[in-house]
Formats: structure tokens, sequence, C-alpha cells
């Protein structure tokens, strides 16, 4: 008897909790679209810079300008975007060498998709 009250209890529990009950989660800055395109755009300089068959002509560097001034004007942290670009901008520089030279086809579609999500204005 005294399981089948607790499990009838464990099964209400969620139904009991109320919005106020549960903590809001803080943005994380992964989540936000101009970070990832700031991020991106790094990793793609850094790419561009160790392979001769991309091209930058400064894209880059105007293309993290743009998504970081917009992320930052959105109300994130100007530090915590720089660090997290940093941090992110290896793996995405060896994602877009993996489309490249590797002929990865999920690297492929990947930066495809995110040029297309992220243009430079």
């Amino acid at each position: 008897m005294r399981g089948g009250a607790l499990c009838l209890l464990l099964a209400a529990a969620p139904a009991l909790a109320t919005p106020s009950d549960t903590p809001a989660r803080a943005p994380r800055l992964s989540d936000n679209h101009d970070v990832q395109c700031a991020a991106f755009w790094a990793g793609y300089g850094i790419a561009a810079a160790r392979l001769t068959a991309l091209g930058d002509d400064g894209l880059s560097e105007a293309a993290i300008r743009q998504y970081r001034d917009r992320a930052i004007a959105a109300g994130a942290d100007a530090d915590m975007l720089d660090r997290f670009i940093a941090a992110e901008a290896d793996s995405r520089a060896l994602m877009v060498e993996a489309y490249i030279y590797g002929g990865d086809e999920t690297s492929r579609e990947i930066t495809l998709r995110t040029i297309e999500r992220c243009p430079v204005e």
C-alpha cells in the first residue's frame, strides 16, 4: 500500500509544480544566433588564413564585427562574448577545413547552411 501511495505522489508531482516553482533558465551565449554567427566567421577566418583554397579579403572580420555588435546590442556581455568566440573559433575552423580538404559531407552541409543563415551585410 505504501508503495502505491508513493507512486501516486511521484506521478502527481509534476502537475503540482507551478511556473513560479521552476527557475527561469538564463539565456546562454550558445543559444544566441548572432553569437553563433560570430563564432562561425571567426573560425572561417582562421581556416582562410591556413587554406589557399579559401578567400577572405576581410569578409570574416566584417562578419565577426557585424554579429558581435548585434549580440552586444541585444545584451550580451562583451568580455564573455569574446571568450566564447575565441573558444569556439578553432572547432569552427576545423569544420570548414574538413569540408574543403576532407570532403566531409556533414561539415559541408553545416558550413553551407551556416553561411546562408549568417550573411555578411
